[in-house]
C-alpha cells in the first residue's frame, strides 16, 4: 500500500531555504565566512551607519537572532579581526561593537557575493515582487 505524501507549503519552504543556505555557504566559504557571520557582520555595518553606538542587544534585535548565539558569533568575528568590542564610556556595564576596516571591506565583498547568489536563485521566480510580498507577510505574521 502506497502512502500519499502531502507536500505542504512549510515543507517546500524548508527545502527551498536549505538549498538557498547551501549555495550561500559555498559562496561565502571563499572568505572563510559562515552565513550567520555574514548576517551579523553586515547588520553591524548597517547599524553603524544609523547610530553612533551599537550594542550586542541592538545587533541581535536587528538580525532577529538569539542573544546568546549572537554573542558567540561576535566572539568569532572579533577573533577574526573583523569586529572590535569596547567598553561604553557612558555605561561601564555595557559594550559597544564596531566593524574594523577589514570587517567593513569583507562585509561589502560578502554583500556582493550574497546579492549575486540571490540573483542567480531568485531570478528564476516569475513574479519576484509578489514572492517578496508574500515572504514579508509570512515573516510579519509568524
Amino acid at each position: 500500500m502506497k502512502v500519499k505524501v502531502n507536500i505542504t507549503p512549510g515543507f517546500l519552504l524548508w527545502k527551498a531555504a536549505n538549498s538557498w543556505q547551501k549555495k550561500l555557504k559555498k559562496a561565502l566559504s571563499v572568505h572563510n565566512l559562515t552565513h550567520v557571520q555574514f548576517i551579523l557582520l553586515s547588520n553591524l555595518y548597517y547599524l553603524e551607519q544609523e547610530r553612533e553606538k551599537v550594542s550586542l542587544s541592538n545587533l541581535s534585535a536587528s538580525a532577529n537572532t538569539d542573544l546568546m548565539m549572537t554573542s558567540q558569533v561576535v566572539k568569532t568575528l572579533i577573533s577574526k579581526g573583523l569586529v572590535i568590542k569596547q567598553s561604553d564610556p557612558e555605561d561601564s556595564r555595557a559594550f559597544v561593537l564596531q566593524t574594523t576596516p577589514s570587517g567593513r571591506r569583507l562585509s561589502l565583498k560578502a554583500m556582493e557575493i550574497v546579492d549575486k547568489t540571490d540573483q542567480e536563485i531568485f531570478d528564476k521566480i516569475s513574479n519576484l515582487t509578489t514572492f517578496r510580498k508574500n515572504l514579508t507577510q509570512l515573516v510579519d505574521d509568524v
